[in-house]
């Protein structure tokens, strides 16, 4: 399920080459409630709940979220201001900002459905991840490296790509980080 259009980076295509049986698409959601201009992580995760309540089998779902994508110039009129940089960045980049501010919201929002699947019998494992880095400016980039972007070493470049990724169940399993 994707909570955005249909029709972009020829996603119908792409599911079913996935071997997908069926994609649902932004207007195929029941919960479109928004943060900023996209639909929030709150509203995705209650059309995933609905999904599995309507399962009759063992369900394989793949999720992608859009509250966080970018840009990160749009107006803040429905997401409260949480988290600001701090130090010499400081009020330097609004836009990390909001980006921050929105993370801290889909924070939030899936502790509220790991909190609603552990209290399910059938088991979930969740799997989360991140498919990029924030598009922010460049500059903002060059800051927190200290150096020009083409300066980067191959390491520097690797951390610059590198994306976080959880996996959760309601059942045991082994716990492990890195």
């Amino acid at each position: 399920i994707h909570p955005y259009y249909k029709s972009g980076w020829n996603r119908v295509a792409v599911y079913d080459a996935f071997g997908f049986q069926s994609a649902r698409f932004l207007s195929d959601f029941r919960h479109k409630d928004k943060v900023r201009t996209y639909v929030s992580d709150r509203a995705n995760y209650a059309e995933v709940l609905d999904l599995l309540d309507e399962a009759e089998h063992p369900l394989f779902l793949f999720n992608v979220t859009m509250q966080n994508h970018s840009a990160y110039n749009l107006e803040w009129t429905n997401l409260e201001k949480t988290v600001w940089l701090e130090g010499a960045l400081k009020g330097r980049y609004p836009w990390v900002d909001q980006y921050l501010s929105c993370v801290r919201e889909s924070d939030a929002a899936l502790e509220a459905l790991i909190q609603t699947l552990s209290q399910r019998e059938e088991p979930v494992l969740l799997v989360l991840f991140g498919d990029h880095q924030p598009q922010v400016n460049t500059s903002f980039y060059e800051s927190v490296f200290g150096k020009p972007l083409d300066e980067l070493s191959p390491e520097e470049e690797q951390l610059r790509h590198m994306t976080p990724f959880l996996i959760w169940a309601n059942y045991d399993i082994e716990e492990q980080e890195g």
